[in-house]
């Protein structure tokens, strides 16, 4: 008889058992179940159905026994020592028993092994299977520890505390985020020499790229050494994306309503700027995302190593940085994405650039003022048409009009004055619509969304740095729709 025969007599009995268990209570003259009740039943048995067929197939894989002895890492031998080492390891569908592993042991360093625990993978995640570790790596990804916890609860999987659920997916994340830093270090290495070819892991469809980077402030465990109060930190985010150019339709305007930002700008170019015309806007297709808690300078490397993954250099030389103009992302700009050969497009979005001029009307005239809201006017049609100028020259009067131009409001129109002339060349929107850019940083804001109010800005939610990490490292390879990778690495380390 076959090994497989042999496992499969030992299953087919107790399989037997538990269906006969649930035919007795769903068949019956007697019996009126709903379709409610039957399917109650038999998902119930289903895990029962699993945990055997589990068991026996792991009794089936043997000991482990590979000889007297095995080669040991310090170059000596470890020698076999016995059988009796039983091990329990909690899976998907309940906990089964390894009663016979093969123990070997090295006289001279005096490590030790379990041939059969490297073969099955058990080890890296405790008494804990890959695949459970797994999906709580998933759960954490998308829930609380907590609501992970009651999530398999509902649909009757191993009881497993939210203690557990967060610290194994953590640990999952912690081996992902060693991966992550090698294929970095891979590809800077790559890049370092010109005849090498870094790998794409998902190569582009067009020849534009964009990245929208921003960052979101999360709650730490730590607290400020003179006041006690709990510490926050930054979290930066970026969507990297590609692009399909599309014409959507634009919604007529309402009676009191302003016409769109397109047919504005088409109106007025159309009279001033002969030959001008709007190309199809850009529209967002197959994003990812990074997120790091580390430094601006570390979060440039990871940002810089998904775009050469996503085919920057080769084949795609075209790159759109659309961004609110912090100087600690002008920073990571000009020190990891302006590359040889790469036509780099900075973009000021447009609502932020706006932003700035409603902050100083309200710095000057106070909140709501009338007068602020006039002022404001004029500014604002000259940012959306890209009249830099016009707009530093309002900025300015309006700070020398002050009484006390040392006031708080004078010192910020001075400011933003300032903000839009050393950024005059990430304004000209007129330009970048005739090119078919995107204008709004969207993504950005969507990408802080998606990792903070959605994930990590929960009641009561505090974090480790390393804990926040990890779990965005989980979410952003989720949200990516890369979770295979997860998969693949449980199924392969030991």
């Amino acid at each position: 008889m076959t090994t497989g025969a042999v496992v499969l007599a030992r299953i087919v009995p107790a399989v037997v058992s538990l269906l006969a268990a649930v035919v007795e209570q769903a068949v019956g003259p007697d019996r009126q179940p709903t379709l409610y009740d039957l399917e109650a039943v038999t998902h119930a048995v289903l895990p029962q159905i699993g945990q055997v067929l589990v068991q026996e197939l792991t009794v089936a894989q043997g000991s482990g026994l590979v000889g007297p002895s095995r080669p040991c890492g310090c170059g000596a031998e470890q020698a076999y020592h016995d059988h009796g080492r039983r091990l329990a390891v909690q899976t998907s569908v309940g906990a089964i028993v390894v009663e016979h592993r093969a123990y070997y042991r090295c006289a001279r360093c005096r490590a030790s092994s379990y041939p059969l625990d490297e073969q099955l993978g058990v080890g890296q995640a405790g008494r804990m299977s890959r695949y459970l570790q797994e999906q709580c790596a998933w759960l954490l990804a998308v829930l609380p520890g907590r609501l992970g916890q009651q999530t398999l609860a509902r649909f009757d999987w191993p009881a497993v505390s939210a203690s557990e659920v967060r610290a194994k997916g953590e640990a999952l994340g912690a081996e992902l985020e060693v991966r992550g830093a090698q294929r970095v270090a891979a590809l800077q290495a790559a890049a370092a020499h010109p005849t090498r070819r870094p790998p794409v892991r998902q190569p582009a469809q067009g020849s534009r790229l964009y990245a929208a980077p921003d960052g979101l402030k999360y709650c730490t465990t730590e607290r400020d050494p003179q006041t006690s109060k709990l510490v926050w930190r930054e979290l930066k985010a970026a969507a990297v994306y590609e692009v399909v150019p599309s014409l959507p339709p634009e919604p007529a305007p309402g009676p009191q309503q302003r016409p769109p930002l397109r047919a504005r700008l088409r109106a007025y170019q159309t009279t001033h700027a002969p030959g001008w015309a709007l190309a199809p806007t850009d529209q967002a297709v197959r994003i990812t995302y990074v997120a790091r808690t580390e430094s601006y300078a570390r979060f440039g490397e990871y940002l810089w190593a998904e775009l050469r993954e996503r085919g920057l250099g080769a084949p795609v030389r075209d790159l759109a940085v659309v961004a609110d103009g912090s100087p600690h992302l002008d920073a990571v700009v000009d020190s990891q994405l302006r590359l040889p050969g790469i036509h780099l497009t900075r973009i000021l979005d447009l609502p932020h650039a706006q932003q700035q001029l409603w902050t100083v009307s309200k710095a000057v005239f106070g909140e709501g003022h009338a007068a602020g809201v006039r002022w404001v006017q004029a500014p604002l049609l000259a940012l959306e048409r890209g009249q830099v100028d016009r707009v530093c020259a309002a900025l300015t009067t309006l700070a020398a009009a002050q009484a006390d131009q040392a006031s708080d409001a004078a010192k910020t129109a001075r400011k933003a004055a300032a903000y839009f002339a050393d950024r005059a060349a990430q304004l000209d929107y007129p330009t970048f619509l005739a090119q078919g850019y995107q204008v709004g940083s969207g993504l950005a804001e969507s990408a802080c969304k998606r990792f903070g109010t959605d994930r990590m800005k929960g009641a009561g939610m505090r974090w480790t740095v390393a804990g926040a990490q990890q779990v965005a490292t989980l979410r952003m390879l989720l949200l990516s729709n890369r979770w295979q990778e997860v998969s693949d690495h449980c199924r392969t380390a030991a």
